[in-house]
């Protein structure tokens, strides 16, 4: 059977951590992989505040990767299968004078396989990877 599913989770800069499960309503990314600070607030309407907070110091120790991880380029798409659907790890990087997000991709595995090969990468996408097991 062929379906469907939306879900999963956001990080904020205080290091809540809300989730989601098939919003009725969600604004995504335009085709440049660019949202407005409004709508992602938007989307966050339809989210549940978790019990998992990320500290001070690990949000700090993240945000000495990200430039790196950035830095590096993402991997061209691997098809890996089919109706397997799509897991994506994404950064927000926020522009103040256009108060525009940008999504930046680390990780995509699924029916299509892409990634960052810089350590930083590596360790945003390890820490995240076990966002997703702690919240399991």
């Amino acid at each position: 059977a062929w379906g469907r599913a939306h879900n999963g989770w956001l990080i904020d800069s205080a290091g809540m951590v809300w989730t989601y499960d098939r919003p009725r309503e969600w604004y995504w990314p335009d085709t440049n992989s660019q949202i407005s600070a409004d709508l992602l607030q938007a989307n966050q309407v339809h989210t549940t505040l978790s019990s998992l907070t990320i500290t001070e110091d690990e949000m700090n120790k993240l945000m000495n990767y990200v430039g790196g991880a950035l830095n590096s380029s993402l991997s061209e798409p691997v098809n890996r299968g089919a109706d397997q659907g799509s897991t994506i790890l994404s950064i927000y990087t926020f522009d103040l004078e256009s108060n525009i997000y940008q999504e930046n991709i680390l990780h995509q595995s699924g029916d299509w396989y892409r990634t960052r090969g810089s350590r930083d990468a590596e360790r945003l996408i390890e820490f995240l990877n076990d966002i997703q097991r702690r919240l399991n």
